[in-house]
């Protein structure tokens, strides 16, 4: 399937890297990281099967390539390419898997496409406040000279995918956005946001709305309000956001 719509790619790509600016903006149900969607099998069929979907993002020059999966089992089961044309929005299908799941995936690219971002920004406000403090101050210690390898060998991996930098700066939108998306799988995650040179690692309380944040970069180290400083003086246009569960 190929289709157009009057926009920009570039807004269709930021509203779906944040997951809950797809739900809110098209009422639609979230399941930790992944969206619900109403399937219909067959056309005089009344059955009706609610199927929870995933999808990766990989950017590719000026195109980008989205793959959606079944979350159950991860199979893939369609791809969207996403590009632009002037003021154009042009999106190319192909289906992978069950029509009728490609059917209602396709018709959620055409209504993300048909928004405008900066409605789904004043949309989606913060209603917890984080605070910083030193509570996990020993394990970002701990943290701070060690390849993100052993992380994962130490804590379970719950999430990991590209963002842009701008849309991490402000911290306090961040953390809701991760409060919404991960407090449902664990109540302390850390987050790790890193580019070639640098990385800010988050240690997170959701129950309590509190963080322990460091950022290392070369040899040096800051932590506590500093280190969100450091980061919000990069300018890296993208960088890889990590979160793993913390054991307790």
């Amino acid at each position: 399937m190929r289709f157009r719509v009057a926009g920009s790619s570039q807004d269709v790509i930021r509203v779906l890297e944040r997951i809950e600016y797809v739900a809110r903006a098209l009422n639609i149900e979230v399941n930790g990281t992944s969206i619900v969607l109403t399937v219909k099998r067959g056309f005089l069929s009344r059955g009706v099967e609610m199927v929870p979907i995933t999808y990766a993002i990989v950017y590719r020059g000026s195109e980008v390539l989205i793959t959606f999966f079944v979350a159950m089992d991860r199979k893939p089961v369609l791809r969207a390419r996403v590009g632009g044309v002037g003021d154009t929005v042009v999106i190319e299908t192909t289906c992978l898997g069950e029509k009728p799941v490609c059917r209602e995936i396709e018709k959620l690219l055409q209504s993300i496409a048909k928004m405008r971002y900066a409605n789904t920004e004043s949309d989606v406000q913060p209603t917890h406040r984080f605070s910083i403090n030193d509570k996990y101050t020993a394990i970002i210690d701990g943290l701070a000279e060690v390849a993100l390898i052993t992380l994962y060998l130490r804590y379970p991996l719950l999430d990991r995918y590209v963002v842009r930098l701008e849309d991490v700066k402000d911290i306090d939108e961040f953390l809701e956005r991760l409060y919404r998306v991960y407090s449902p799988k664990a109540r302390e995650i850390i987050a790790c946001i890193e580019a070639e040179n640098w990385r800010l690692i988050l240690a997170i309380d959701f129950n309590m709305k509190t963080y322990t944040p460091s950022f290392i970069e070369n040899s040096t180290r800051v932590v506590g309000l500093q280190a969100i400083e450091k980061l919000r003086s990069k300018h890296d246009d993208r960088a890889i956001l990590t979160i793993f569960a913390m054991k307790s």
